[in-house]
């Protein structure tokens, strides 16, 4: 009879890999949760403008914190271990959230990204960042929908993603998946850079003082921040083309940089 799934607790102490992934999700997550909901609050029920920027922020939220719930449970089940301390029964469950997460995470970034264009179209209505906002929606809505398909079709049957016992399934050899999740977190960091820099020239030509200026220049700067998680990511990319040691390098989850 096999035993009852359950957490990792082979008596050799948790990694300090571990460690981290944790405090860094609880890290993010709980001041993400506070100032959106804060946001939220805000715009619902002192300014009752609550437009579409604000569901997509309400939707991105709920992912995202979805998102943390699941990097943190996936450390209870061989994240940041070396595969030969992880038993077969937690390989199964962290292949399983491992899958959904590659499965998700588009969907996710873009929910985000889309939040973000909105609120700035919102903020500065001219014809240059409607036009250009516009064309960024488009192209996040057609890569998300590809992107998504080919991550969650990387098996034939699909279930052989998470499945192992599968023997006369196919998928993609790791260099493939290599290249499809590098490729993806290239162009996610380019939306990034392009997001953050689209209001700047708005803001420039605002009629305010210099200083002022300066200031909420300064203020937008620290969404560098997120553009700096997706660079982070890049590293954390190894896993993919691993076969051998994937749980111990697979240490962040590639949806921390969405909680940035």
């Amino acid at each position: 009879m096999e035993s009852p799934l359950r957490p990792r607790s082979d008596g050799s102490g948790t990694s300090h890999m571990t460690i981290a992934v944790r405090v860094v999700v609880l890290t993010l997550a709980i001041p993400t949760t506070l100032v959106c909901v804060l946001r939220l609050y805000l715009r619902k029920f002192v300014t009752k403008q609550f437009g579409l920027d604000d569901w997509l922020v309400l939707l991105a939220l709920i992912g995202v914190d979805l998102f943390s719930a699941l990097a943190y449970t996936i450390t209870y089940y061989g994240l940041g271990e070396p595969l030969q301390n992880v038993s077969a029964d937690q390989l199964v469950v962290f292949l399983t959230l491992e899958y959904a997460s590659q499965c998700a995470y588009l969907v996710i970034a873009a929910t985000v990204k889309a939040s973000l264009l909105l609120f700035i179209m919102r903020l500065f209505p001219t014809r240059f960042v409607h036009l250009v906002g516009r064309c960024l929606l488009g192209f996040i809505a057609a890569f998300t929908l590809s992107g998504t398909l080919a991550l969650v079709f990387q098996c034939r049957p699909v279930q052989a993603a998470y499945d192992k016992t599968l023997t006369h399934a196919t998928c993609y050899a790791p260099e493939t998946s290599y290249a499809i999740l590098m490729m993806q977190g290239v162009i996610m960091f380019v939306l990034d850079v392009i997001i953050l820099v689209l209001p700047m020239r708005p803001i420039w030509q605002l009629q305010m003082p210099m200083k002022k200026r300066l200031l909420v220049l300064g203020l937008l700067c620290i969404g560098f921040t997120a553009c700096v998680a997706a660079l982070v990511r890049f590293s954390t990319l190894k896993f993919a083309n691993d076969t051998t040691n994937f749980t111990c390098k697979c240490h962040a989850p590639p949806f921390l940089d969405e909680d940035s």
